[in-house]
């Protein structure tokens, strides 16, 4: 009796959560494309598709487009949505004015910059500040007018190519200190940057590695090969339109096969083409042939224009992406990845196994992008395993935890 009504609470809360799914996906095309409200959750409450919208942080999106709608919402998720959509603005404006700051800094140090995604991203909304940004990504280097057209790092050897390199990551560290910033860490993509009380900035060198994918990394081997030069400015570069969706389409492979993507990819992708209706589709098309991304640039992009579009009608495929996405949240969840791995692994036996190995022992490539001191000291790397569970448990040992549970729970349901 007891484990027949745990599977009829299960099935309802499973059907509540599908519910609030539709009726996010509705409260968003409403707001996107600035339509009147007409239709109230059915079957779900909306405690459960305000808690929903908060894991997928749009809830300034849509906590800004409800308070008109007194008679409707209840006036506890209008007093949230409100809070949510002040905060976010708060938020945007002052990265803006921090990102003023440092941009001078670097054209002091005479260093070429490039912002990514979100920062473009945003100005797409229909209004400002309903576009949450957890941080601030700045490609920054030293370059120099490459022979084969665009541009490259800084250099001419190998040697000096690293010095420029190894420069440009001293003079960014000297440029954000001026600003107030702490170097938080350094990795082999990008370096993180925090200030007090909640600005991060990711200043990049690289924007994929080949651990993640051969065939993306070596398309974006050199990230500055497409800039194009601000006319108003000696150091500021952007991408063509179709550059820009060219990587952000990359990026969000990456986090979709990955830990998982949040809805926001979605209406970001949906903003970002309602916007550049004059885009090279031939071109983008041929360059998605290249990073091998033709399937899932069509899948994303279908989705998300069938759903957001005034009248636009969803596939059973095209809800599966969206319940996908939304139970992902912003930041993916540990068991998408561990999930996605085992998947891709060809050996039909002992997949959690091979897993922990793979998780161990790292391939030369990674190791060389990740972790450069086991990469020169080869002697040492019989110690690599446990300095990485050791700094594992120390720096975030709650996410050691979680991967540990689902790999001991997948085991368990294998049996």
């Amino acid at each position: 009796m007891m484990q027949g009504a745990r599977v009829t609470k299960k099935q309802n809360n499973q059907n509540e959560y599908e519910n609030a799914v539709r009726y996010i996906v509705y409260l968003l095309r409403c707001a996107l494309n600035q339509k009147e409200l007409r239709d109230l959750p059915v079957k779900c409450t909306w405690e459960t598709v305000w808690r929903l919208a908060e894991r997928n942080c749009i809830e300034a999106l849509i906590g800004n487009y409800i308070q008109k709608y007194g008679e409707m919402v209840p006036a506890e998720i209008r007093n949230e949505g409100k809070k949510a959509y002040n905060a976010t603005l708060y938020r945007q404006l002052y990265f803006d004015f921090e990102r003023e700051k440092i941009v001078k800094e670097l054209e002091n140090q005479k260093l070429a910059y490039l912002m990514l995604k979100g920062i473009n991203i945003s100005k797409y909304y229909p209004q400002t500040g309903i576009r949450w940004m957890s941080d601030n990504d700045i490609l920054c280097s030293y370059i120099q007018m490459d022979e084969g057209g665009g541009y490259r790092i800084k250099g001419e050897t190998s040697e000096e190519i690293q010095y420029w390199e190894k420069k440009a990551r001293n003079d960014i560290q000297i440029a954000m200190e001026k600003c107030g910033f702490s170097l938080k860490q350094k990795g082999p993509c990008h370096d993180a940057y925090i200030k007090q009380p909640m600005f991060k900035f990711e200043m990049h060198h690289q924007l994929f590695l080949k651990s993640f994918d051969e065939v993306k990394a070596e398309y974006y081997q050199n990230p500055w090969k497409k800039a194009i030069l601000d006319e108003q400015s000696s150091y500021l570069y952007y991408y063509s339109k179709e550059d820009e969706y060219l990587y952000f389409i990359t990026h969000a492979y990456k986090h979709f096969s990955g830990s998982g993507s949040g809805i926001r990819t979605l209406t970001d992708l949906y903003v970002y083409i309602k916007n550049n209706t004059s885009m090279d589709w031939a071109y983008i098309s041929s360059q998605l042939k290249i990073l091998e991304l033709e399937e899932f640039e069509k899948l994303l992009q279908n989705t998300a224009m069938q759903a957001f579009s005034v009248d636009g009608k969803i596939t059973e495929e095209e809800w599966n992406v969206i319940s996908y996405m939304l139970g992902s949240g912003t930041f993916g969840t540990s068991q998408n990845r561990i999930r996605h791995c085992l998947e891709s692994m060809k050996l039909n036996d002992n997949k959690v196994w091979h897993y922990i190995k793979d998780r161990l022992w790292l391939d030369e490539s990674v190791i060389k992008e990740s972790f450069p001191f086991f990469y020169r000291h080869r002697i040492l790397r019989v110690f690599m395993p446990l300095y990485r569970i050791m700094r594992g448990m120390l720096v975030h040992p709650r996410k050691i935890w979680v991967e540990w549970e689902i790999l001991f729970r997948t085991v368990k349901n294998n049996k």
